[in-house]
């Protein structure tokens, strides 16, 4: 490469890490699909205050939007979850899929501005310092600020965050 230009990734260091981006997906959409439950038509989510239908969803939904198929569910999920809520996530170098999985079923479930806007979330702050630079440091802010996103303490959300930092710290 030339001088000031950045070197290049070697193809082997490439494909792992589009390997693991594979991995991510699927544990990721596994693990949120569990927590969101399945719900073909469209429903008032009262807590939410907005139609949601698939596994949690709702954008674009409203009372008569057509049934879905679980096949079609999942593969919404998944794109939701890679373009809308998996940028946000704040990545730190050797970052293992499961803590990313873990922190985008935080997001979607929080919004994304929970594990991304520093200036809103102490989990954000933390990630993005040098406590989150290792896994050590990571594993502690997930056991310390997960927990504190339970609306003050529904039973659901608590053990939600509980799975997060489970799967996180694995």
């Amino acid at each position: 490469h030339l001088p000031g230009e950045p070197a290049r990734q070697s193809r082997p260091r490439l494909l792992l890490r589009l390997v693991g981006v594979i991995r991510l997906r699927n544990k990721a959409v596994k693990f949120v699909a569990g927590w969101e439950g399945w719900r073909p038509c469209p429903y008032w989510d009262a807590i939410g205050r907005v139609w949601t239908q698939g596994y949690g969803e709702s954008q674009g939904v409203g009372p008569n939007s057509p049934c879905w198929t679980e096949k079609y569910g999942r593969k919404r999920l998944r794109k939701r979850l890679k373009k809308d809520y998996a940028p946000f996530i704040p990545r730190r170098r050797r970052m293992l899929p499961r803590e990313i999985a873990a922190l985008a079923s935080f997001a979607y479930n929080c919004g994304p501005g929970a594990v991304s806007n520093p200036a809103i979330s102490t989990l954000a702050r933390r990630l993005k310092g040098p406590e989150g630079k290792t896994y050590k440091g990571r594993k502690r802010i997930y056991r310390e600020e997960l927990p504190k996103w339970t609306s003050g303490g529904i039973p659901g959300l608590v053990k939600r965050r509980a799975a997060e930092v489970k799967l996180a710290c694995e």
